[in-house]
């Protein structure tokens, strides 16, 4: 997941990172048609994602790439998806099988 991400970051794709942001506020609903028919575990571990807090940082991704063109911006957004990585346990893989 990083290193897709990554790669958006640098090659500054902010319509797919629009697109993403789109398909995680739909995935993640608790209503989403599609995590119906999944296990009731696995649909809770889905559901209790912070899908607020992934979607906040996307968004600040997005705006910094969005905003300032330059190396700079590109530079900013890299830093603040490598210390979301880091910090943040809403982007850890769990196991949901």
């Amino acid at each position: 997941m990083f290193a897709f991400l990554e790669n958006i970051v640098f090659e500054r794709n902010i319509m797919l990172l629009k697109n993403i942001m789109n398909e995680v506020n739909k995935f993640f609903d608790v209503n989403y048609q599609n995590t119906s028919d999944l296990p009731a575990s696995t649909r809770e571990e889905i559901i209790k994602t912070k899908k607020i807090l992934i979607l906040k940082i996307l968004y600040l991704i997005y705006d910094l790439l969005d905003s300032d063109n330059s190396q700079d911006g590109i530079n900013r957004a890299y830093e603040v998806l490598i210390k979301c990585f880091l910090f943040c346990k809403s982007f850890d893989i769990v196991n949901v099988y």
